[in-house]
């Protein structure tokens, strides 16, 4: 069927469900520009194509697609795997709309006939008409009307040239049709051709996203420039495998690239686009020229990722009258051709650089990051570097390289603050990202955290700051920090490690254990290798282990006894070893993690187990200048480094735990304090005891190594008093707590399970007490020939 601008009439909507009132497609079309080019939405480009997407989708009769997930992959970019639990952004954009639109009815648009409406809990918009009136006529019939005609001065003998005047009026109509009538036939010829047509709906499929570049069209002729590009991209919207990619993405990009956001798409800036976006798989140039008496329109079509030229076509347009149904020709040979498009391409960072080739550096950097490839990440951001020196994000990232491959802390803050001082040339995410870093390799670290949590809240699946927030040193409840694990999870589905070390973080941390199961399960499904196999069963064993049933905990122990733990997972496979009485196993571990704060703490502390004073001391000595902590003070007090601990001790306004109130921080130093007064020779009197006691209630609930240590030096106090009920009754109180201590204070919650096993055997044993024995007997029988938990404590001051 053939169809011109002369036979194009109003398409009413009564069978429309959405539209509470019959508005004609023209009407509602030319509404939304009026809308679009208001002062309330001139500045909101997101906004525009929101409210444009929404209203295309309702015209195309897919009013039932109109979901978050939908909106938010089409207008925002977000992934397929976008989750709205996890991800707010439609909610938050479609109240801000809502406002908007409101705000412009009662100012600019207060006459409007036509009002907008989107109800709250539904994005399908509804199209009312806001006064009782016959439908509007084109321009045609306005001008054949004789009602109107003789209604109307203007066409009076008296105010009207009889001939002169026709004429005009004729040529007038003629330009009013070729600019103005183009976007009536678009959009209703567009939805006539919808509601004819069946469509096919494609289950598990993405639509394939077009990227439209304006056509060149040769100078003088009548076609109006982009009418064109903006009938193709209108025909697209019938379709449930095709979409055309929105202006507001072409800018996003064209800042980042730091261009002016009005710069004029081209062919070879469209390439560029194409590579940084991962959501565009095609690209459609064309050309409109004039040659002999008709207009010919040439079209090429290539793909993002390789830009291999998949076709080329060549169509007459005889008059202006046939435009739209070149357009929907041209339509049609699109959507034949993306069926066998290659999706798979280079994932490229959005990150502002005038750089392709800088991005590409980087964005194998990350990659490289995410593996924990420090040393090629930072070789990878030195070149991104190299090739445009203004790169911020390319100056935070080696920043955290610098970190990660042990480079001194005055090296690593000099490209943090590189960073910050080319910041204004990033986008906003980065420039958020870029000041939490500087301060968080600070160490200013609540600064950091306020202003992590405000990038989350505004980019909540941003990679760079969930990561971070799942690291350690900050003040987090549980809940928060699981939330975060869970997040960053969710955003990287196919990492097996980071399922894991999600699933670790929250059965440790006391979440439901369906929960934690879940990210096991995907983690055994995605094969994640021997070593993290055993940290499976560790998790698995973790619930078993907390009731008295050791089995299945020391099955993992023997797993990660056979094993050569990788980096990335040996702090943990070592402390399940170390947990296990086996602490010349775990040291070798704690060895390959690398030089950290953590690895000298961990290996000081299985030094302890052990009796091997000399590692103790050298371990303890590694964390004489790191942050004031309280655990690593009693550790360089135990290793008789007193003066470096009383050094840190006095330093302890510095220090930070995470998610400790202020209480339970100084109940960490009060513990700190009583063993650096045992070090020193000091008799701990009632005044300690009490001290100690007060510290035990603030830190129940933590099951820090401190909260055991405090209830095994307690104990000895009542002990050398002759008070062992007392001393017994501490310790059980302690050993209840064997849930909060897994598994970094296994080690310290055994050695006061062996202290209360000594007192048993001098009295009545509680039935608390026989069960815990029964525990400590599993795990002796496990341990290394020789391993004395009590050593912890008795082998390196020579004192119980």
């Amino acid at each position: 069927m053939t169809v011109t601008l002369r036979d194009v009439r109003i398409l009413r909507l009564e069978a429309m469900p959405d539209c509470r009132n019959s508005v004609s497609a023209e009407a509602i079309g030319t509404h939304v520009a009026r809308v679009k080019g208001s002062k309330q939405f001139g500045a909101s480009p997101r906004l525009q194509e929101f409210l444009q997407f929404v209203v295309d989708e309702a015209l195309a009769g897919r009013a039932d697609t109109l979901k978050e997930h939908t909106i938010a992959v089409s207008v925002y970019g977000r992934p397929s795997s976008f989750d709205p639990k996890l991800d707010s952004i439609v909610r938050t954009e479609a109240r801000r709309l809502r406002a908007r639109l409101q705000a412009y009815y009662q100012s600019e648009g207060a006459a409007d006939h036509v009002r907008i409406e989107l109800p709250l809990g539904r994005y399908v918009p509804e199209f009312v008409a806001r006064r009782t009136e016959s439908p509007a006529l084109l321009p045609e019939d306005r001008a054949g009307s004789n009602d109107t005609a003789r209604d109307s001065p203007a066409e009076t003998p008296a105010t009207a040239p009889q001939h002169s005047g026709r004429a005009s009026a004729r040529s007038r109509t003629r330009t009013y049709w070729v600019a103005a009538g183009l976007i009536a036939i678009v959009l209703v010829l567009a939805a006539a051709v919808l509601l004819q047509q069946p469509r096919t709906t494609l289950p598990g499929e993405r639509r394939v996203s077009v990227l439209i570049v304006p056509f060149d069209y040769e100078p003088g002729l009548e076609l109006p420039v982009g009418s064109l590009e903006s009938a193709i991209e209108f025909a697209l919207t019938e379709s449930r495998m095709v979409q055309a990619v929105p202006r507001v993405r072409v800018t996003d990009a064209f800042r980042l690239m730091r261009l002016d956001p009005a710069t004029r798409l081209t062919p070879d800036l469209a390439t560029e686009v194409a590579a940084r976006d991962s959501a565009i798989d095609v690209v459609l140039t064309g050309d409109v020229t004039r040659q002999r008496n008709e207009l010919v329109v040439s079209a090429g079509l290539r793909e993002a990722a390789t830009t291999r030229a998949l076709a080329s076509i060549r169509k007459p347009l005889k008059t202006p009258d046939e435009a739209f149904t070149v357009a929907a020709s041209l339509a049609t040979w699109v959507r034949s051709l993306v069926r066998d498009v290659d999706a798979r391409r280079e994932q490229l960072e959005p990150a502002a650089t005038r750089s392709i080739t800088a991005l590409r550096a980087y964005s194998r950097g990350l990659e490289q990051a995410d593996e924990q490839k420090w040393a090629a990440a930072e070789a990878l951001f030195r070149d991104a570097i190299a090739d445009d020196p203004q790169f911020a994000s390319a100056h935070i990232r080696l920043a955290w390289a610098l970190r990660a491959v042990g480079r001194s802390n005055e090296e690593v803050l000099i490209a943090a603050r590189r960073a910050e001082a080319l910041a204004a040339h990033a986008s906003e995410q980065e420039r958020l990202f870029i000041r939490a870093s500087v301060r968080h390799l600070e160490g200013r670290l609540a600064e950091a955290l306020q202003i992590y949590e405000a990038l989350v809240q505004a980019h909540p699946d941003h990679p760079g700051a969930l990561g971070n927030l799942t690291g350690t040193g900050f003040p987090l409840r549980p809940s928060q920090a699981n939330a975060y694990w869970r997040r960053y999870a969710d955003l990287r589905p196919n990492d097996a490690n980071l399922a894991l070390e999600t699933a670790t973080q929250l059965a440790f941390s006391g979440a439901p254990r369906a929960l934690a199961d879940r990210y096991l399960t995907r983690a055994r499904s995605l094969d994640p290798g021997p070593d993290a196999s055993c940290l499976i069963q560790h998790v698995e064993a973790f619930h078993p282990w907390t009731a008295g049933d050791v089995g299945p905990w020391l099955r993992a122990v023997d797993c990660a006894a056979r094993v050569a733990p990788s980096s990335r997972h040996a702090i943990w496979v070592s402390l399940l070893l170390l947990s296990a009485g086996r602490p010349s196993a775990a040291s070798d571990g704690f060895l390959r993690t690398g030089d950290s704060v953590a690895t000298s703490r961990w290996s000081a502390i299985a030094a302890a187990a052990a009796g091997d004073r000399g590692a103790l001391r050298r371990h303890a000595l590694d964390l004489k200048d790191t942050r004031p902590n309280a655990l690593s003070t009693i550790l360089q007090a135990w290793a008789g480094e007193r003066e470096s601990a009383a050094a840190m001790a006095a330093s302890r306004t510095l220090s930070v735990v995470p998610g400790a109130s202020p209480t339970q921080l100084e109940a960490f130093w009060q513990v700190a304090e009583a063993e650096l007064g045992v070090a020193r020779g000091e008799t701990l009197g009632t005044q300690w005891s009490d001290q100690l006691r007060r510290a035990m209630t603030s830190l129940e609930a933590t099951g820090a190594p401190e909260y055991f240590i405090a209830a095994h030096r307690l104990s000895v106090l009542f002990e050398r008093r002759g008070d062992v009920t007392s001393a017994r009754r501490v310790l059980e109180q302690a050993v209840s707590r064997r849930a909060e201590a897994y598994p970094t204070s296994v080690v310290f919650w055994l050695a006061c399970l062996d202290r209360l096993a000594q007192l048993e055997r001098q009295g009545t044993t509680s039935e608390a007490g026989t069960g815990s024995s029964r525990m400590l007997a599993a795990t002796l029988a496990a341990a290394e020939p020789g391993f004395n938990p009590a050593a912890v404590f008795s082998n390196v001051t020579g004192r119980r």
